[in-house]
């Protein structure tokens, strides 16, 4: 580590924004990574031998269980046939599961790829916020010599409290997505964060958004929160998409929601230019958009579909 790059300092923030610490920080947090990312993997190899030995345990117990059953003399041969034809069916089940948790553990190792590949792109986003947040500050100390460089220097401003903003988001969301408990939550609480989250998308567009129409007091559905603000995340871009070109003296989203019973009811709606009768049923089809006709295997489409498979999934 470059000793020089610390400077001593009466004011403690100068501890903080040098090369030296920046250096530090990222030495630290590589350290931890490293250590956690062994420590899965051990945890993970001992309960992959967990699992085998259970399954190796619950066959030999199915066959054990055969034997006996065909060993009795008291059964009569239809009654052995049909006990050990019941039980080979339930080796034949549990085989069938063993494999299907495989494939979706195989799945999960894929996702786990993905997201080593997001906590890279999360370090690299650190330091490049620093060397951008110090390019920002040098252009502001410029621009009293330059006037004119004062509108970049606020626009890179701007774009860095968004980024954050997404990225507070993003950090939120993921770490909501790894409790598996549902705890109560306030309905407009949710949509007020994804709307000044994601503000600087609408006001670009000269786009409204009215959610005065919810309960300040209305609780959300037991599901997790995650799950939640993902699918009104999902309704709401597809609203502002849809406003985005669309010709009109005021475009406006409108959020509400209600409890009716056992139902939880969201509404998103917008003043733009609507999808054609004959294309709604379309908007199920996790490969469809209103902007290509390309069958890409790599969209999501509009999102409905996903959200009525992960609702489906959730509360039934």
């Amino acid at each position: 580590m470059n000793n020089n790059a610390l400077s001593p300092t009466m004011d403690r923030q100068g501890f903080l924004e040098n090369a030296g610490f920046q250096q530090l920080y990222e030495t630290v947090r590589f350290s931890v990574e490293l250590i956690a990312k062994f420590d899965r993997q051990l945890r993970l190899e001992a309960e992959k031998e967990k699992r085998k030995k259970q399954y190796q345990q619950a066959w030999d117990d199915i066959d054990r269980t055969i034997e006996v059953i065909e060993s009795v003399p008291s059964l009569s041969s239809f009654d052995k046939a049909r006990l050990t034809s019941e039980y080979q069916r339930l080796r034949s089940d549990y085989v069938r599961l063993n494999d299907h948790d495989r494939e979706s553990r195989e799945n999960l190792v894929t996702m786990g790829l993905l997201g080593v590949v997001a906590g890279f792109m999360t370090h690299e986003y650190q330091s490049t916020l620093h060397e951008l947040e110090l390019a920002q500050k040098r252009l502001l100390f410029l621009s009293k010599q330059h006037p004119e460089l004062k509108e970049h220097a606020d626009k890179i401003a701007s774009s860095i409290e968004s980024f954050n903003g997404y990225i507070d988001y993003t950090q939120a969301f993921i770490s909501s997505t790894h409790s598996n408990n549902n705890v109560a939550y306030k309905v407009q609480a949710q949509v007020r964060s994804i709307k000044n989250t994601f503000s600087k998308f609408r006001k670009e567009r000269n786009i409204e958004v009215d959610i005065s129409e919810i309960d300040a007091e209305l609780i959300g559905p037991n599901m997790p929160v995650a799950m939640y603000k993902g699918i009104i995340h999902n309704l709401y871009s597809n609203a502002i998409k849809a406003l985005a070109d669309h010709k009109t003296d005021r475009k406006l989203i409108k959020i509400s929601a209600y409890n009716s019973g056992n139902k939880h009811v969201i509404t998103v709606s917008d003043n733009g230019p609507g999808i054609p009768a004959g294309m709604r049923t379309l908007i199920w089809d996790p490969l469809f958009t209103t902007t290509s006709n390309q069958n890409n295997p790599l969209g999501s489409g509009m999102g409905p579909g996903q959200d009525h498979e992960h609702l489906t999934r959730t509360l039934t």
